[in-house]
């Protein structure tokens, strides 16, 4: 995909562009990079390590972060270091976001939540087989507890959270875990709220590195909205060949490629909706045909439902109701 990117960009522009290519952690490959970095067009990039690709930049302690200076991106702070990243010199930027930290810490507690309860119900399930108030089933062992755990504490940290030990004795299976406060507090301190971004744009503030890998938001936004049930969405799709699903997928994405040009000239007249709402609002907006006189011959005379307010200033901007009218 990342070949075809380029070949189309090469295609459409036929020139030589400044052009960075943000992508997430799922393409992260040296093949990839190369890429990029291939042929005279070269397209600079900016993306994200996983926690394994940049274990020592997650050590790095708090006091040696720089506050992040633009407004979208109020407390929160960054690390800037030169690493190796696939085979080459790149900028490395950790960065810290406390509301991240928040969002990730309530997840974590959640999970440990569920898995106490469901730990619990396993070990209660043990007790009361050891103890002959439950005969029937499959009798468990060591390996089946143990993979039942691992089940259990399959979820993000819940591993280095919760110690736990299954062992036999007198012919039964018995369960011991147990919480760790000082794991929990080790994780929030050391990973959680942070992000590890690099590019090979050394010329880029920290500032801009953060901005241009979050705007891959707007690529992920279209994704939602051709999902979305009610407008613009790609499904369901009444066709069985290749070609016929080639033509759906390209109207979809026509309609939404329009409309995304609407909401850009209404922003640029002070009219700033998103396209669900928009569609929503001039869906009120509908045209009646009213006849009048003799059946066989009768007068027909045009007019439109009020909608509403915003309705109405839109349809004032274009001029609808005197272009169908």
């Amino acid at each position: 995909m990342m070949k075809r990117l380029k070949e189309r960009y090469e295609a459409i522009t036929g020139q030589t562009a400044d052009v960075t290519v943000v992508f997430d952690r799922g393409n992260n490959s040296g093949q990839n990079i190369d890429l990029l970095e291939s042929g005279d067009f070269k397209l600079h990039y900016v993306g994200g390590l996983k926690r394994s690709e940049a274990k020592d930049l997650y050590m790095i302690d708090i006091s040696e972060y720089s506050p992040l200076c633009s407004p979208s991106l109020e407390k929160q702070s960054a690390c800037r270091k030169e690493m190796e990243v696939y085979g080459r010199k790149a900028i490395a930027v950790i960065v810290y976001n406390p509301e991240l930290e928040k969002g990730q810490t309530q997840g974590i507690l959640i999970n440990m939540e569920r898995a106490d309860g469901k730990l619990l119900d396993l070990k209660q399930k043990l007790m009361r087989r050891a103890t002959g108030e439950v005969t029937k089933g499959k009798k468990p062992t060591v390996e089946s507890v143990a993979a039942a755990v691992e089940r259990i504490l399959k979820p993000e940290y819940m591993r280095d959270i919760f110690s736990y030990k299954v062992e036999e004795r007198d012919n039964n299976i018995y369960l011991d875990y147990m919480p760790s406060d000082e794991e929990f507090e080790r994780i929030r301190r050391d990973y959680l709220g942070k992000t590890v971004l690099f590019t090979d744009r050394h010329d880029f503030t920290n500032e801009q590195i953060v901005l241009a890998y979050r705007s891959a938001w707007h690529v992920e936004s279209a994704f939602k909205q051709m999902k979305n049930p009610k407008h613009l969405t790609v499904r369901p799709i009444f066709h069985w060949t290749d070609e016929k699903i080639r033509v759906h997928i390209f109207i979809c994405v026509l309609a939404y490629r329009l409309c995304s040009l609407l909401i850009k000239e209404l922003s640029e007249a002070g009219i700033h909706i998103s396209i669900n709402r928009l569609m929503e609002e001039m869906s009120h907006i509908k045209r009646i045909h009213t006849f009048f006189g003799d059946v066989k011959k009768p007068q027909k005379i045009a007019s439109f439902t009020r909608g509403s307010q915003l309705a109405g200033q839109i349809e004032q901007l274009y001029s609808l109701k005197e272009k169908y009218s």
